[in-house]
């Protein structure tokens, strides 16, 4: 048994102590990293209420709850309308549709007035069909769903 040997021990309390530290300092710095992910997550929660809020005011779909270009992208600019009629409970407006398909480059289209008129065209042509029914101007509900309690 050795019993002399202080340098060791000097060194493993030296390194102890320098881990202590370092822990400290790392808890310290994953506190505040916390602290600030915590402030984030409410600031995004707020803007994605007022952004609800904004869109619910406008008329228009809250995109942040479907992944659109998924649903829509191997889809006619008809089948799109009759997609995003489903989602919104039965109903789509004309301004909404040319958002969703404008916004997520889901039509070939440079100008956002191109695609308005394609989904313009496509809603006269779903209610020639008689799968839509006008409900009020730039508004159409598919025949058959009911309206969305609110």
């Amino acid at each position: 048994m050795v019993t002399g040997n202080y340098s060791w021990e000097e060194q493993t309390r030296r390194l102890l102590s320098e881990a202590q530290t370092e822990k400290n300092e790392t808890d310290a710095a994953l506190k505040e990293l916390q602290e600030k992910s915590n402030e984030l997550d409410g600031e995004i929660e707020a803007f994605k209420i007022a952004l609800g809020a904004f869109l619910t005011r406008t008329g228009r779909q809250h995109s942040t709850q479907v992944d659109w270009v998924a649903l829509l992208k191997p889809l006619t600019h008809i089948e799109k309308i009759v997609v995003i009629a489903k989602e919104n409970g039965g109903l789509v407006r004309q301004g909404q549709a040319t958002d969703i398909i404008f916004n997520n480059k889901l039509s070939s289209a440079p100008k956002r007035a191109t695609v308005y008129q394609i989904v313009k065209n496509g809603l006269d042509d779903l209610m020639a069909a008689g799968r839509l029914e006008k409900v009020s101007p730039g508004e159409y509900r598919l025949i058959g769903s009911q309206p969305k309690l609110t």
